[in-house]
């Protein structure tokens, strides 16, 4: 791609430019990631020129997204602490419209394992409706 055509693309895309490379594509496929979740991760580690870290990228999901046979020991680790979690997952609401709640799950740890365990606060619902409520990855 001609340095032109980058700065034409930064100029009208800006933010929602991501650079793919078929020398990652190898890399990527490894993490075993949704590729929503990929196009997140080269835009957010992604330097002028499209180039990615993929140290940096690995040690970070190692850090924030658990895999599924480790999510019991983050949950338990999280309890027992009485800490918040911070981790990165897609999150997916339902509603309950006999009991006027909005319930919520976290797919690609199958939790929770009853429908009705997992009860998301409405004011957090309104608050980030344009990221729970869209029906794209985004």
């Amino acid at each position: 791609m001609t340095d032109t055509l980058k700065s034409k693309l930064k100029k009208h895309f800006g933010e929602m430019l991501v650079y793919k490379s078929s020398g990652n594509a190898k890399f990527f496929s490894a993490l075993s990631l949704p590729s929503f979740m990929r196009d997140w991760l080269v835009m957010r580690f992604s330097d002028e020129d499209g180039h990615v870290d993929t140290n940096e990228i690995s040690a970070y999901v190692k850090k924030v997204i658990p895999k599924e046979e480790q999510w019991n020991a983050y949950m338990i680790n999280m309890l027992r602490h009485d800490e918040a979690a911070s981790f990165l997952a897609k999150v997916k609401i339902d509603f309950d419209t006999g009991n006027s709640r909005a319930l919520f799950s976290l797919p690609a740890f199958s939790f929770p394992k009853k429908k009705a365990e997992a009860v998301a606060d409405w004011n957090v619902v309104e608050k980030n409706r344009k990221y729970l409520l869209s029906p794209a990855e985004a």
